[in-house]
């Protein structure tokens, strides 16, 4: 049984948010804050770009923003790939049209090319064969969207690997459903 299967449809109504399990409380009672602690691959694209020479590439500061999955399933299915990594985490279900900040969608395989240039070397890379290409491309990949429409108008993209982000905080009105622990069946 799909354990996020009730919030897949229509796309775009719901985003879902993967969090440590001990954020779980403060997220319930503050939101999710674009300053959330332990996110190690928005300080390695930092990092990245500050290396490249990159003051402000993206219409949003990325240290300064909340991200989503679009795709319940393809978090379900790192779930049950990687069992032992996601053990302590917990996936937190947001109504989209619930959120007032700035939204956009952006292709997350692409920067995640950032991340293997600046943990590994630009020939682990695989969109491009320069970061500064890979800058460009996950600029290119930048939609700014106002809600599900957009979304789902948008949606003719690779959902699996894109990602909302949100330029800003979510407040914890928006937050639907909570999963602390994902069943190890699903």
């Amino acid at each position: 049984m799909a354990w996020l299967s009730e919030y897949r449809t229509p796309v775009g109504m719901y985003a879902f948010h993967r969090t440590q399990q001990e954020y779980v409380e403060p997220i319930l009672a503050e939101g999710i804050l674009c300053d959330e602690p332990g996110d190690v691959s928005v300080q390695l694209i930092e990092e990245a770009l500050d290396e490249l020479g990159y003051e402000d590439p993206f219409p949003f500061n990325r240290t300064e923003v909340t991200y989503c999955h679009l795709d319940g399933a393809s978090v379900e299915e790192s779930y049950r790939q990687w069992p032992d990594l996601s053990a302590d985490e917990a996936v937190l279900v947001v109504d989209v049209q619930s959120i007032t900040a700035p939204m956009y969608l952006a292709d997350m395989s692409v920067i995640s090319d950032l991340i293997d240039y600046r943990a590994a070397a630009a020939d682990v890379m695989i969109h491009a064969d320069s970061p500064h290409d890979i800058v460009q491309l996950y600029r290119e990949s930048i939609v700014q969207v106002d809600g599900p429409e957009d979304i789902r108008s948008a949606a003719k993209r690779d959902r699996e690997h894109t990602e909302l982000i949100v330029a800003g905080d979510i407040s914890p009105d928006a937050i639907v459903d909570v999963h602390e622990a994902p069943p190890t069946n699903a």
